[in-house]
């Protein structure tokens, strides 16, 4: 039902943010339960090398798949929109895996979605 809201809106990058999300969140409780040979996914810290990674990733991601939006859609803020799409991957991923600092993922989209949804009327 999101999907289908955000694409009423323009948010195309949302759009497939909600389809990612279907898949991920299925994959992602299936590692928490047989993800350490059987036992439960441990909770633990993601080495900083692998953040880095996926921040430049996330980044670069952001500008191309903005820069795509930006081209070939009406997109409403392609660059924001894209930009939570982006980072939503990177929490999920981190999230998937039971790593702690897949909350400063989260608060950061949220910070820049909340005001972005606002701003197309959906409170």
């Amino acid at each position: 039902m999101f999907a289908a809201l955000f694409y009423s809106v323009n948010l195309y990058a949302d759009v497939v943010l909600q389809l990612f999300f279907i898949v991920t969140c299925l994959i992602g409780w299936l590692q928490w339960l047989r993800g350490a040979g059987g036992a439960p996914l441990p909770i633990s810290n993601a080495q900083l090398r692998a953040l880095g990674w996926m921040v430049a990733t996330g980044l670069l991601a952001t500008a191309g798949y903005g820069l795509m939006l930006q081209a070939w859609t009406n997109a409403y803020a392609p660059f924001i929109d894209s930009a939570v799409l982006m980072f939503s991957v990177v929490a999920q991923l981190l999230l998937m895996g039971r790593r702690v600092q897949t909350w400063p993922f989260w608060l950061l989209v949220n910070t820049v979605s909340v005001p972005l949804y606002a701003s197309r009327g959906l409170y």
